[in-house]
């Protein structure tokens, strides 16, 4: 039977110094009997508890690293695997950057396998990262595994062919076996923190409200044309569009926090 939590994690690492052009923070979660999927790319962390169907990875298959790239610090991105269990499947991507010498996790890294029988072939989603701009010999882009905050390689230049495909817990699987009380735990912590949380929503987006029925009756509606209008967190541009960027971020906070983590999250179960 498969057992699974939903927790916060921390941040583990990101590319800072590697001169990506984009911006990758990958998160982890450390607890005693559980394990990790792979590096999140929030904090929305799925741990699952080792057993019959779930064996800790043993080693590592390298993805892509900025050998070449004449950087102070490494970065490296990997696959888990365990040669003598080849019916457990990896399900995320695990990222070492920022090391000194190219390191791969450490060793007993809490990362699991999950036996093919609990799994689907998963569509891979949302853009989170490429090493365009680093200069390395290799070459990788990430997409998000749909339906979850982990990410798994489009294309790597160190494996020849197609890549292998993505996966992901069949998801009345995962329903069954997440704790009831682990989302509460989530949603308080999301709530005590949800501005913080807010800084992953898009820039540059915005929400357009139609004129008052009420300010209109009252003569305080809009010029011709104008419209009422709402940016995205965090602000840009003006003093005065920020300010309604902050009014528009702690209503959302204040309102609906239990919604947090799908505004928040490019996908996540849920």
């Amino acid at each position: 039977q498969l057992q699974c939590r939903r927790v916060v994690g921390k941040l583990a690492g990101s590319d800072s110094g590697s001169f990506a052009r984009g911006d990758l923070h990958y998160y982890e979660a450390i607890e005693e009997g559980w394990l990790m999927l792979g590096s999140g790319i929030n904090t929305d962390i799925i741990l699952v508890r080792e057993g019959p169907a779930v064996r800790r990875a043993t080693s590592f298959t390298c993805c892509w690293h900025d050998g070449g790239s004449g950087r102070k610090l490494d970065y490296a991105a990997y696959l888990p695997q365990n040669e003598e269990e080849p019916d457990f499947v990896a399900c995320g991507a695990v990222f070492v950057f920022g090391s000194l010498g190219r390191a791969t996790p450490r060793q007993g890294y809490p990362v699991a396998l999950v036996h093919r029988s609990l799994l689907e072939k998963a569509p891979l989603d949302v853009y989170v990262w490429c090493d365009a701009g680093i200069g390395s010999r290799e070459s990788m882009m990430l997409r998000t595994i749909a339906g979850t905050s982990l990410a798994w390689p489009v294309n790597s230049s160190m494996f020849r062919g197609l890549f292998p495909p993505a996966h992901r817990i069949k998801r009345k699987i995962f329903q069954a076996a997440l704790s009831a009380d682990a989302p509460q735990q989530v949603r308080n912590v999301i709530a005590q923190n949800s501005l913080y949380r807010l800084k992953l929503c898009s820039r540059n987006t915005f929400i357009d409200a139609p004129t008052d029925v009420e300010e209109e009756a009252q003569g305080e509606s809009l010029e011709k044309g104008a419209r009422k209008r709402a940016d995205s967190w965090p602000p840009v541009a003006t003093w005065g569009q920020q300010e309604g960027s902050n009014y528009l971020a702690k209503a959302l906070a204040a309102a609906t926090p239990w919604a947090l983590p799908q505004l928040t999250s490019p996908s996540t179960f849920g």
